[in-house]
C-alpha cells in the first residue's frame, strides 16, 4: 500500500504541474508578434475571420480553459500550419523518431560516462583523471549545434563517412546519435565520478577492503551499486536536456522528429503544435521522474 499510495500521490501532483506548464506556455506564445494566419496573400478580413473561427479573438483565459478541456479529452486540435492534419497525428508520427534518437543517445552517453567516470574516480587526481576532466569540460562548453556543424562539415561532407541529411537508415542515425550523446557525456561522467569518490570513502567500503575482498569485487558489488543511486536520480532531468538538445540536432541533420516539428511550429506561430509538443514533453518527464523515484527506492531500500 505504501508504494501504491506513493504512486497515486505523484500522479495527482502531476495534474497541477501540467496545468501550470500549459499556462506558462500560453503566457510565452501570446506576446509573439504577428498572427498564425498572417501573410502577404491574406487580407485583414480573412485573417480576422480565421482568428475568430479558431477562437483566437477570445480572452486568453477563455482560450486556456477551452484548450485544457479539449486536451483532457485527447483532442489537441488541428495544426494551423497544416490544417489537414491534427496535432495528435503529427506527434504520433514524429515522436517515435525523437524517442529512438534520444534513447540511443542516452544509452551511448550513459555507457561511456559510466566507464569514464569509474576510470576517473579510481585514478583521482592523476593523469588519467585530469585528461578525462579536461575532455568532459570541453564537451560541456561546446554547444551541440557547434558539434553538429563540425560533424556535418568534416565527417559527412569532407570525409564522406556518414550521410549529410536525413533519417533513412542506420548510416543516417550515426551522426545525430553521436552528437547528442557527446552533449550528454560530461553529465554522466561527472556524476559517476563524484558519486564514486563519495562512496569510496564510506565505512562499508573500508570494511570490505579490511576483510580482504578483492578490489574488483569491492568496486562492482559495493561501490558501483551505491554510486548508481544519485546517477539514476539525476537521469530523469537529463531527459529534458535530451529533448531540447535533440531539437537543434534534428534541425541540423534533417531528422523528421518532434524537435524539428516544434522549431517549425514556432516560426509558423502554430499555437496548437507548440502547446501539444510541450504537453507531451512534460508528460514524458513526469513519468520518467516517477519511474526514477521507484527505482531509487529499489536500489536504496533505506529511502
Amino acid at each position: 500500500m505504501g508504494l501504491a499510495g506513493f504512486i497515486i500521490r505523484r500522479v495527482l501532483w502531476s495534474v497541477p504541474v501540467l496545468l501550470l506548464t500549459i499556462l506558462l506556455t500560453f503566457a510565452l506564445i501570446k506576446p509573439l508578434p504577428g498572427s498564425p494566419f498572417g501573410g502577404p496573400k491574406v487580407s485583414p478580413q480573412l485573417q480576422e475571420r480565421l482568428e475568430r473561427q479558431h477562437g483566437l479573438d477570445a480572452p486568453w483565459y477563455e482560450q486556456y480553459v477551452r484548450y485544457v478541456g479539449s486536451a483532457a479529452r485527447g483532442d489537441l486540435g488541428p495544426s494551423f500550419s497544416r490544417p489537414d492534419r491534427d496535432v495528435a497525428d503529427i506527434i504520433a508520427t514524429r515522436l517515435p523518431v525523437s524517442a529512438g534518437l534520444g534513447a540511443s543517445a542516452i544509452v551511448v552517453a550513459a555507457s561511456l560516462g559510466l566507464l569514464l567516470g569509474v576510470a576517473s574516480a579510481l585514478r583521482a587526481r592523476q593523469r588519467r583523471d585530469h585528461a578525462i576532466l579536461v575532455v568532459t569540460m570541453l564537451l560541456f562548453a561546446v554547444p551541440s549545434f557547434v558539434v553538429a556543424t563540425f560533424w556535418v562539415y568534416f565527417v559527412s561532407f569532407r570525409w564522406e563517412l556518414t550521410p549529410i541529411y536525413g533519417w533513412d537508415g542506420p548510416r543516417y542515425w550515426i551522426g545525430p546519435v553521436v552528437v547528442l550523446a557527446l552533449s550528454l557525456l560530461p553529465y554522466f561522467t561527472r556524476l559517476v565520478r563524484a558519486s564514486m569518490l563519495e562512496t569510496l570513502s564510506e565505512e562499508f567500503v573500508l570494511a570490505a577492503r579490511a576483510k580482504g575482498l578483492p578490489e574488483r569485487v569491492t568496486i562492482i558489488r559495493h561501490v558501483l551499486r551505491s554510486s548508481l543511486v544519485p546517477v539514476l536520480t539525476n537521469a530523469a532531468p537529463l531527459v529534458g536536456f535530451v529533448v531540447t538538445g535533440s531539437f537543434i540536432v534534428e534541425e541540423v541533420f534533417g531528422v523528421p522528429g518532434l524537435g524539428s516539428a516544434f522549431v517549425t511550429s514556432v516560426t509558423d506561430r502554430d499555437y496548437p503544435m507548440i502547446l501539444g509538443t510541450t504537453i507531451v514533453v512534460a508528460v514524458i518527464i513526469i513519468v520518467l521522474n516517477l519511474l526514477v523515484d521507484i527505482a531509487y527506492g529499489i536500489l536504496d531500500p533505506r529511502v
